[in-house]
């Protein structure tokens, strides 16, 4: 059972991705003019705000694992110690791994972000900057993707456990794949050999590049909102894991295997009916000599409805001459 404080921790991680991410995207729109550099500087904080939630979200999904781990729990003011999972290997855990590659892919990122901003600010300059920042870029990627990878994982697992009824989406790590890709086009494609000036010293796309630009610009929009829905839907998750009741699993089950019982049912109806119209019968199993008798008269009396009683409503058998619940007379037999 996870404990109140990792609960919290996760899920306000979350929603500060979520947060930082709507910022930064409509922040894009007002990047014109005067005000490129400011809104450029804006945005590269906000990409540090984002990996550093990233961080804590790895931190606080390791606290997690440490809990289910050793079996210690907090809830409130009260600590209740169950029976701990069974020990195994930690890089055999999926927890364990996805903490460990998000903590590491949010450290590396960060100090990224901060060279990228020296650089646009024109405090040092390096050979080929975009090619090698974007090349940098391309290992915390993976190792987000790896880590939301083993996420949903984990996710899954508590579903099978009836621990949640979402399961780990793939909304994260779509994202960062399409991040993956993106970084690749631009480090082949730089926008500088794609973009050029025009005479009223506004920008187009160059000749024969416009599919590369569409791709790229698909992958930038694309990635951002793979990534809101992602993490809005990771505080979700925690929201509300291991506050399902037993009852809703139980139910639903129930109604899993009467929607399987009835499906099975309209399959035998549907054999039936295409035998008749194309005008043959189904094939009968032989009839075992002790039961002929039984399965005639059953045979020649098909249609048995059922019987209630009229006081309680309990399901009466055929021959039932009184209600086994409240005595009441079974009006429906024949004097």
């Amino acid at each position: 059972m996870i404990s109140d404080i990792s609960r919290k921790r996760i899920t306000l991680a979350a929603l500060t991705c979520v947060l930082s991410i709507l910022v930064s995207m409509f922040a894009v729109f007002l990047q014109t003019g005067e005000r490129l550099t400011t809104i450029a500087l804006l945005l590269l904080g906000f990409n540090i705000v984002l990996n550093g939630a990233l961080i804590w979200l790895g931190v606080s999904l390791y606290f997690f694992h440490k809990e289910e781990t050793s079996g210690i729990v907090e809830i409130g003011s009260t600590v209740i110690i169950e029976q701990g999972t069974e020990k195994d290997t930690k890089w055999k855990q999926p927890l364990y791994q996805s903490s460990l590659f998000m903590i590491i892919g949010g450290s590396i990122a960060i100090p990224i972000q901060v060279i990228i901003g020296l650089v646009f600010l024109e405090v040092f300059t390096l050979p080929s900057p975009d090619l090698t920042l974007n090349m940098i870029s391309l290992l915390p990627a993976i190792l987000m993707l790896a880590g939301f990878i083993q996420l949903k994982r984990e996710l899954d697992i508590h579903v099978a456990k009836k621990r949640n009824i979402y399961k780990g989406q793939t909304s994260l790590p779509i994202g960062y794949l399409m991040l993956i890709i993106y970084l690749i086009l631009i480090s082949v494609f730089p926008l500088d050999t794609i973009l050029v000036e025009t005479v009223e010293g506004g920008l187009t796309i160059k000749e024969g590049y416009e599919i590369v630009y569409y791709i790229m610009s698909f992958l930038e929009i694309g990635q951002d909102v793979m990534f809101v829905l992602g993490f809005w839907y990771l505080r979700r998750v925690f929201t509300v894991l291991d506050k399902i009741p037993e009852e809703y699993f139980e139910r639903r089950q129930q109604i899993i295997e009467q929607a399987q019982e009835r499906r099975q049912q309209g399959f035998r109806g549907s054999i039936f009916r295409n035998s008749k119209t194309l005008g043959t019968v189904l094939p009968q199993k032989p009839i075992k000599e002790g039961l002929k008798e039984e399965d005639t008269e059953f045979a020649e009396e098909p249609d048995v409805k059922k019987m209630f009683c009229v006081n309680c409503g309990l399901e009466l058998e055929v021959d039932a001459m009184f209600c086994a619940n409240c005595g009441e007379e079974n009006p429906y037999l024949k004097r």
